[in-house]
């Protein structure tokens, strides 16, 4: 192919603003060998020089400023013998045609469909320099070519082409005009449209009416997709499929982005028209949101002015089309965010800054039900009115909204229970430049508060019963392993070395099974069922080593109670025990055995409490002096050598456990002995 024949330059018309943008459209024009004879970028006084200089004049004007229509307005007063195209976005081409734009190119189009109406532009240019300025040729073929006559089967309900002069010429510029006057109609339109398909049916139709077309159809990608969503012809919807995004002429188009013209479809390797009887075609993408498909029964029924004109047409549709996605998504995004808002267990509060104030925009459900106030009572005031106890600070959000700084801090705030401790974090949302509006989110802390309260009391009871533990272990252990020692060195001929290992041992044994017994005491009880007092007091009492000497006084009276029936077995079980081992005037120390030679023997009674929700387990022992009452829970705390200090503490955890308490107080009727109350309430 020989090269083309070079004409006068053309000159891309930048500024100061627009200069980068007028060097990329000059760059991919000299890429793509137009028929100038050279691109150079000037800016407007430039280009003025030129149009007033016969010797210098251009083959074409290509202007690419953002105020298209006011430069081309004034270069075009200079001579209007030179073509100008103006490059905008697709609501800039009426304003441009009205100034006096030979033709119009969208930026969405690309750059192939830029270089090929300059290189028409510069061909009528160069034929007509001397006639009126004149639109796009609405009857080139899919070449460029100009089609002189009706070709065999054309729609007659389309201008063809003719020469550029006399009365065919102003029919063409009237045509063009009332073609573009309605392209810009229906951008208005479909800028109303407020669904996807109403833009696909409102585009086919403009197509049928406007562009004269007979058969065309609009289809969106989907899922991989391209899918048909509006389509019509003179007898009715095509039938259409479903197709691939990658395959055939509509891949080709949504692949490159660029508009084709086949003017015989059977030669068309990549084409699969819908039916036999059609024969030529045009395919124009709209972004990467679907094509706009046109076939004619006639071949080469399309001219480069259609395809021109359809991408107009279409640039608007793909306008209306992102503007309805992004008002849906952000529609979608506004609703989650909604539900998440309301749904948030934490109160939250919508809020914006105003000197310094969190003025309340909206309150979720969680807010209303913690604070007591609903949404309308608190909404346009400060929200420090209706929470701010009168002892705390403000969180001032001048400083925290407009740098953008999410803060948390520990405050205290007055709900519809009283002050309650809370974190508070303060999350800003950007907007624009600076940040006016956030959230505050008010997270309890109260209930953590106890928890770690609660686990702080937990550890250091559970180091300081493990300190007793390892204590009272240690002290029998080094008994028996230091009389083992003896024993090994001089033979122990009388046993007596072995006998006091054994009984430290046997003290050792007892610690473990006091130990573990705590051990095994949960701090909750999870199932309970109804439980006889009495007669679980009667069971544990017969459970317990208490001798010939002690009796069980089980008083009839007592209620039945939810509880764990085995953890409070061990509460008797344990009770009983102390009573029965302190219960002797003589100590172990003296006697080696209290149960068997107390005297006379301990009475132990179980009673309801008088006027209140409980029991009590009294003996007629000692008693318990008021300086060791309240240690006696402790572990490990024994006022028996003998004894490990965990009976008690294991009664303790028991009854915490079922919801209760337990306390040491003196006995009812006054007399000499220890009682223990446990409280249901």
């Amino acid at each position: 192919m020989s090269p083309r024949p070079k004409t006068a330059p053309v000159f891309v018309v930048g500024g100061a603003d627009a200069t980068p943008s007028a060097r990329r459209v000059a760059d991919g024009l000299r890429a793509r060998d137009v028929s100038a004879g050279d691109v150079t970028v000037v800016d407007a006084a430039d280009a003025r020089d030129r149009l007033t200089d016969g010797s210098r004049r251009p083959a074409c004007l290509i202007v690419t400023v953002p105020e298209a229509a006011e430069t081309v307005a004034a270069l075009g007063r200079l001579d209007a013998a030179v073509p100008l195209l103006a490059v905008t976005d697709a609501e800039g081409v009426a304003d441009a045609f009205d100034a006096g734009a030979t033709d119009v190119h969208t930026r969405s189009a690309g750059v192939d469909a830029l270089a090929s109406r300059v290189d028409r532009l510069v061909l009528e240019g160069s034929h007509a320099a001397d006639s009126p300025r004149a639109g796009p040729a609405d009857g080139e073929s899919a070449s460029g070519d100009s089609v002189d006559g009706d070709p065999p089967g054309a729609n007659p309900a389309r201008p063809v082409s003719s020469d550029r002069t006399g009365a065919d010429g102003a029919h063409r510029r009237l045509e063009k005009e009332r073609r573009l006057e309605a392209i810009h109609g229906f951008a208005h339109d479909v800028g109303d449209c407020e669904t996807t398909d109403a833009v696909c049916w409102r585009t086919v139709e403009a197509a049928e009416r406007i562009l004269a077309f007979d058969v065309c159809y609009v289809g969106l990608v989907e899922d991989g997709y391209v899918v048909p969503r509006a389509s019509t012809n003179e007898g009715g919807p095509v039938a259409l499929d479903a197709a691939p995004v990658d395959q055939g002429v509509v891949g080709e188009a949504l692949r490159t982005g660029e508009s084709y013209v086949h003017g015989d479809i059977t030669e068309t390797e990549t084409a699969e028209p819908a039916a036999d009887s059609f024969a030529s075609g045009l395919t124009v993408p709209f972004g990467d949101a679907g094509v706009f498909q046109a076939v004619s029964y006639e071949r080469d029924d399309f001219t480069a002015a259609d395809r021109d004109l359809a991408e107009l047409l279409l640039s608007h549709a793909g306008e209306a089309l992102r503007r309805i996605r992004f008002e849906t998504e952000l529609r979608e995004e506004r609703d989650r965010l909604g539900a998440l808002f309301e749904n948030l267990p934490e109160p939250v509060a919508a809020c914006h800054a105003d000197g310094g104030r969190a003025v309340v925009d909206d309150v979720n459900a969680a807010f209303e039900r913690v604070f007591g106030y609903d949404r309308e009572t608190v909404v346009g005031d400060d929200i420090d009115d209706f929470v701010l106890p009168e002892d705390e600070e403000s969180i001032t959000l001048d400083e925290t909204y407009y740098v953008g700084n999410t803060v948390q801090t520990e405050v205290k705030r007055r709900t519809a229970t009283g002050v309650r401790e809370f974190r508070v974090t303060v999350i800003p949302v950007e907007l624009g430049d600076f940040s006016a509006q956030g959230f505050v989110v008010y997270a309890d802390q109260s209930g953590q508060k106890r928890r770690e309260a609660e686990l702080t009391r937990q550890n250091d009871r559970l180091a300081e019963f493990t300190s007793l533990v390892s204590h009272d272990l240690r002290n029998p252990l080094n008994v028996a392993k230091g009389h083992l020692d003896l024993a090994a060195a001089d033979g122990d001929p009388d046993g007596d070395h072995l006998d006091t290992a054994a009984n430290a041992l046997d003290r050792m044994e007892a610690l473990i099974a006091d130990f573990l017994s705590l051990a095994r005491q949960g701090r909750t009880v999870d199932e309970t069922v109804a439980v006889d007092l009495a007669d679980a007091a009667r069971s544990a009492w017969r459970t317990v080593d208490t001798g010939e000497a002690a009796s069980l006084d089980a008083d009839a009276a007592l209620p039945t109670v939810p509880a764990d029936p085995e953890r409070l077995r061990t509460v008797f079980e344990n009770l009983f025990r102390n009573s029965v081992e302190h219960g002797s005037t003589c100590s172990r120390s003296e006697t080696g055995n209290g149960v068997e030679h107390g005297d006379p023997g301990v009475t132990v009674a179980v009673a309801p409490l008088d006027g209140e929700h409980g029991f009590a387990v009294a003996d007629d022992g000692p008693g318990i002096p008021p300086t060791d009452r309240a240690r006696v829970f402790d572990y490990g705390f024994t006022t028996d050598r003998e004894g490990t200090g965990f009976g008690l503490a294991t009664v303790q955890r028991v009854v915490q456990a079922h919801g209760w308490s337990i306390d040491v107080e003196d006995r009812a009727d006054g007399a000499e002995g220890s009682r223990f109350v446990v409280r249901f309430d």
